[in-house]
């Protein structure tokens, strides 16, 4: 796969899980407690968090939440090359890095 084809994908993945994001954000917890698959994994996993932080906790939705954007800032340095933490461009080879020389 060329880089600019790397890039365009990398781009389109991020713009879908904002779409996950603005969908989940577009519902309160409330709208999963019907039918379906969300509704499935909502309750197995109010099952799961009750006995350890109580029936009357929103725990799962702050951890869905939290996980929403998690995942999102994981996805973003994939689509926006750029300098790294170590100072090199993400669509370079392997060089020196420039930030630190001794």
């Amino acid at each position: 796969m060329s880089q600019r084809a790397h890039l365009i994908l990398s781009w389109v993945i991020v713009a879908l899980w904002a779409g996950v994001i603005f969908f989940m954000s577009a519902h309160t917890g409330s709208d999963f407690d019907g039918t379906g698959p969300l509704a499935a994994i909502k309750r197995w996993l109010v099952g799961l968090a009750a006995p350890v932080f109580g029936p009357d906790t929103d725990i799962v939705n702050v951890a869905a939440h939290f996980t929403e954007y998690l995942v999102c800032c994981s996805l973003w340095p994939r689509g926006a090359p750029g300098p790294r933490w170590d100072g090199e461009s993400s669509r370079s080879s392997p060089s020196p890095s420039p930030v630190f020389t001794p």
